[in-house]
């Protein structure tokens, strides 16, 4: 029962790339360093919204792209495709990231670091994830992707 727990928890963990949202959101706490000019308790929330935003962005990539993970080596073990999380839970688990990743922004860091982190979630899920099976030039767009995170750091510490 603990192992399959424990193994439930590791599928999460895959479909939100915790280990990209973590650095994604660390980017945050640069540019909330830089604007702020030290660190204060403040900087925790948005860092934890980025974090769940791109935990939420990269689950609903991976719902995006299920189909194609489940013919591709590289991708036919992540958590969808494997069927340790069904299509419904990845869906509960982007609801649940997403709203409060956004609510976190919103209340804490203001409307720009809210929208600036919604701009974020949708150019990487509505943009660059189509655009990447059709050109190798969805890497401009992608990059934007990176740019954003430390600039809601920028605006949450104060920085205009």
């Amino acid at each position: 029962m603990i192992r399959r727990f424990v193994e439930l928890l590791k599928a999460y963990a895959r479909l939100g790339k915790f280990s990209i949202s973590l650095p994604v959101a660390l980017t945050t706490f640069t540019g909330y360093l830089l604007s702020h000019g030290e660190f204060t308790r403040g900087i925790v929330f948005p860092v934890t919204g980025v974090f769940l935003l791109a935990a939420a962005s990269s689950a609903l990539n991976q719902v995006q792209e299920y189909k194609t993970d489940l013919i591709m080596p590289r991708t036919r073990h992540r958590p969808i495709p494997s069927g340790s999380i069904s299509l419904s839970a990845a869906g509960i688990f982007i609801i649940a990231f997403t709203l409060p990743g956004i609510l976190l922004l919103y209340y804490f860091s203001g409307i720009i670091a809210a929208f600036l982190g919604l701009l974020t979630y949708l150019w990487y899920n509505g943009i660059y994830t189509p655009l990447k099976r059709k050109s190798a030039f969805a890497a401009v767009p992608g990059g934007i992707v990176g740019a954003l995170p430390p600039l809601i750091g920028w605006v949450a510490g104060g920085g205009s």
